[in-house]
């Protein structure tokens, strides 16, 4: 059995290749992939050998979502991994982000308790792609870092962490500053005295959180 397009040498009908087949089991091709033509459609509803090979793409491209991709083939592996999370998480990270809070230290205390009052605040703000664990002190905490944390990357094409500038926003106007190590971590000598804003800016991004009440 001959895939590709057209006929081949005997005047047969040749086969959608594996690719187009891969790319009918999900809602768009993986970037550089051929899209799904009308014609393998028809093809397929008539060609029982086709129609079993989709089936079983389909079922390892399921498997691959769940996290057991069986023993499909690598290189199959690969595409359907593609396809199960959003195309632009396949794209270098680009443009401006709102980073949201989904953890607040200061807000998860059980009503009618009392924190240790050395413990500062701690923060998990997170977009699509990056998350920020986030730490101040508290003012009575001498020996703790004034302000800490670190950038992390949690979904799609592998992001620069190191080097990033992490501006302290207060007011609206921006303050002190610095760098993120390789691994993401930043610290700032100086505790904000108020409500403040980071702002961390990479490599063609830049993330800002919502106003942070120490």
């Amino acid at each position: 059995m001959k895939r590709g397009g057209g006929k081949d040498e005997v005047g047969e009908p040749q086969h959608p290749p594996v690719e187009v087949l891969l790319a009918m089991t999900g809602e768009t091709p993986a970037p550089g992939e051929p899209g799904a033509d009308a014609k393998w459609t028809e093809h397929l509803s008539g060609c029982p050998t086709c129609s079993e090979l989709f089936q079983e793409l389909r079922s390892w491209r399921d498997a691959v979502r769940r996290g057991d991709a069986g023993n499909a083939p690598e290189a199959w592996v690969r595409r359907a991994q593609e396809r199960a999370v959003p195309r632009s998480f396949l794209a270098p990270l680009n443009g401006m982000f709102r980073a949201d809070v989904v953890f607040d230290s200061g807000r998860t205390l059980a009503a009618g308790t009392r924190g240790d009052a050395l413990q500062g605040r701690q923060w998990v703000l997170a977009t699509d792609r990056l998350e920020i664990e986030l730490s101040i002190a508290a003012p009575e905490a001498v020996e703790a870092p004034p302000l800490s944390g670190q950038l992390l990357q949690t979904e799609g094409t592998p992001v620069t962490l190191g080097n990033c500038r992490v501006v302290v926003v207060e007011g609206g106007r921006d303050g002190a500053e610095t760098k993120t190590r390789e691994t993401g971590e930043f610290l700032f000598r100086k505790r904000p005295s108020g409500s403040f804003q980071l702002r961390l800016e990479g490599d063609g991004w830049s993330i800002v959180t919502p106003v942070l009440e120490p």
